[in-house]
């Protein structure tokens, strides 16, 4: 079942607009790094619902047929509160090949059934609160992994920000912590994303965005006290915003063992 952009979509919430291909946040199928290879169309969104345990049921439901489609690189959703207001937020990070692959999947009739049913009009329940912001890899074509060595013991979402200093600034000291992080012992995944957009509303999640798979509680310890970490931070003083998040992971990415054995 296609979804096509019509007039009566102008009532539709920020949320759904942009789910359906309608909304801001800048153009998926031009990131705007490197060379141009990176196609992949990134996004991070989280839903506080009004029905919190139905829309669980209803997202987590759509696992599997995501990550059985032939485009799709990653399906992560992970629930915690919101620090502000103490609303459940169940979170997505959705990876695709491409803006085709991605085309597919807003373009099932599993997905166009849950927009209906938990997002617009919300037959069965609607947000209460919502972001959603397309992404793109910090490092020019740095492609996310797609499988990871052990089952991580802790997930962690950060967002860093850095006030009115230039976002650029921030971003350029981030991507020297992806070699000495990726190199700890204990990191499983370790991903640093951006927004595709420049605008204010895109930066909800920070000027960058940290998601982590490690081992344990200990090795994020190890990783906040590190050299790398420390010389990062003292970059910006108190400019530097911090938001860390350690979210219950529903999904997690397949052992490479297991990956290995089926080529």
């Amino acid at each position: 079942m296609a979804v096509r952009c019509i007039v009566s979509a102008l009532a539709a919430s920020p949320l759904a607009l942009s789910l359906l291909g309608c909304g801001g946040g800048g153009d998926p199928s031009d990131p705007g790094g490197g060379d141009g290879e990176d196609t992949t169309v990134r996004i991070l969104e989280w839903v506080a619902s009004n029905n919190v345990p139905l829309y669980r049921t209803k997202t987590e439901a759509l696992s599997a047929p995501t990550l059985a489609e032939e485009g799709n690189l990653h399906f992560d959703m992970y629930e915690d509160v919101d620090p502000d207001d103490g609303q459940t937020r169940i979170w997505q990070y959705l990876v695709f090949k491409d803006k085709a692959a991605h085309t597919f999947h807003k373009e099932t009739d599993i997905v166009v059934k849950w927009i209906e049913e938990v997002i617009d009009p919300g037959t069965l329940t609607s947000p209460n609160r919502s972001e959603l912001v397309l992404m793109k890899s910090l490092k020019p074509n740095d492609l996310p992994a797609e499988c990871v060595q052990e089952k991580a013991g802790l997930h962690v979402i950060t967002a860093l920000s850095v006030g009115e200093k230039p976002a650029k600034e921030l971003a350029a000291a981030a991507e020297e912590l992806l070699a000495p992080f990726r190199a700890t012992s204990g990191v499983l995944y370790h991903e640093l994303l951006v927004p595709v957009s420049t605008e204010g509303k895109d930066r909800v999640f920070g000027d960058v965005a940290e998601i982590l798979y490690l081992k344990d509680e200990a090795v994020l310890t190890a990783l906040r006290a590190s050299a790398a970490w420390t010389g990062f931070t003292g970059k910006f003083g108190a400019d530097l915003v911090v938001i860390e998040s350690k979210p219950k992971a529903y999904t997690e990415l397949p052992l490479c063992e297991k990956v290995l054995a089926l080529v």
